[in-house]
């Protein structure tokens, strides 16, 4: 499956050109290098995309919401909407058909 964009751009808003929050930059170019296989700020022992890995991707954990996350739930719910199913389900299929840079 082809690398998916940030979702209805909501993760560039923070996260693209000079506004790489928490050193992510998801920005067209550079967006696979800086998530596959790069371990996440908070937890060394954890990557933020682990190809064909669903449950040990940090970016999946935080997308969700879910306990075992490191930091805050992306987007944050105080300013954007939280991607939708669909979307979400696109970026995990990505993860587990192993990231793949296409």
């Amino acid at each position: 499956m082809r690398a998916p964009g940030p979702p209805n751009n909501r993760c560039g808003q923070c996260h693209q050109n000079g506004n790489a929050s928490g050193g992510l930059s998801l920005a067209v170019g550079v967006a696979r290098a800086n998530l596959v296989n790069i371990a996440t700020g908070c937890n060394g022992a954890v990557v933020r995309v682990k190809p064909s890995d669903v449950a040990n991707s940090m970016l999946l954990r935080k997308l969700s919401n879910a306990a075992n996350k490191c930091g805050n739930q992306m987007p944050p719910s105080n300013n954007l909407k939280a991607i939708s199913a669909a979307d979400y389900a696109t970026i995990e299929r990505w993860v587990a058909e192993g990231a793949l840079n296409n």
